[in-house]
């Protein structure tokens, strides 16, 4: 099971790093071009909110496959992996 999790927990690092990439980029951007923190949160988050939710949902619905494993180790990585996405995305 090895190789197989570290490959599962390779992809979902990955989908979120990029996101919070494009995030920081964007916020930076606004920065440097004179708005408040307030405003530059506003404007990355209008911007890459939709990445945001669409990569959300992409992991959720992913993850439901495991939770509907019949495997109990696969289901719980679903479940777990599903709340924790979820709840990041409210966080944020």
């Amino acid at each position: 099971m090895g190789p197989y999790r570290d490959q599962v927990e390779a992809s979902v690092r990955e989908g979120f790093q990029v996101t919070k990439i494009q995030f920081m980029t964007k916020y930076l951007r606004t920065r440097k071009n004179g708005l408040t923190p307030s405003d530059s949160d506003r404007s990355a988050y209008s911007t890459v909110g939709k990445a945001l939710l669409a990569t959300t949902v992409v992991f959720v619905l992913g993850f439901m496959v495991f939770g509907a494993s019949g495997m109990t180790n696969n289901q719980a990585l679903g479940l777990l992996s599903e709340t924790t996405v979820i709840f990041a995305l409210l966080a944020s």
